[in-house]
């Protein structure tokens, strides 16, 4: 569209007007209105991918006795409206997972480990996702949307960064937990008895011929 506001500009007998100048500004700001819209829901969806990944990945360190959901389901939640539903099943397992491991390897943890701010990504992601059904009708009520989203990507990137401190928590005991057992290992060892070689040690006696 802006392209074509240009090209109206250079053709021979185009002069612009009062009501020409306000349509054209009309529509620059439109266009422009729409781009950072676009802008928005690709930062919503970047933010998205990033606590999905975090999750997987968090639940990765999760024994498996104490996971309820396997890592990759976790990609169920970029289906289009089954997201909406399956992201609050995503925050509460993970939550659930975490108290588990962190109660079975003795950890001291958080009271939530990030699942009140996960809970208020899903919470928005849900809202947003309506309103943004009714950009199609008017633009007005997609830029109005944009706050809306820049509050979700920041709590979505909060919760990502809780998910990523358990996760490192989880890697660290388990490497303490590794190093404890090489340091211990040399200790227990035992010397190896000495092979019997089928001959005794004969000592010459001193008063010998």
């Amino acid at each position: 569209m802006t392209l074509t506001l240009l090209q109206r500009g250079f053709q021979p007998g185009f002069a612009p007007g009062a009501g020409n100048d306000f349509r054209d500004a009309l529509e620059a700001a439109s266009v422009l209105v729409r781009l950072v819209i676009l802008a928005a829901y690709l930062a919503a969806l970047a933010t998205h991918i990033v606590v999905l990944v975090q999750a997987m990945q968090t639940l990765r360190e999760v024994r498996k006795r104490n996971r309820p959901m396997e890592p990759g389901l976790v990609w169920l939640a970029l289906i289009p409206l089954f997201r909406l539903g399956w992201l609050f099943r995503v925050v509460t397992t993970t939550a659930d997972a975490l108290h588990a491991e962190f109660d079975d390897r003795q950890l001291r943890r958080k009271r939530d480990s990030g699942e009140a701010f996960g809970m208020t990504y899903a919470t928005l992601l849900a809202i947003n996702s309506a309103v943004g059904t009714l950009m199609a009708c008017t633009a007005l009520v997609g830029c109005l949307n944009v706050p809306m989203i820049l509050v979700q990507i920041l709590f979505g990137v909060t919760y990502a960064r809780k998910l990523y401190a358990a996760k490192q928590r989880l890697r660290r005991d388990s490497d303490e937990q590794d190093d404890d057992f090489e340091d211990d290992e040399p200790k227990s060892r035992k010397k190896k008895p000495k092979l019997d070689d089928g001959f005794e040690e004969y000592d010459e006696p001193k008063g010998g011929r």
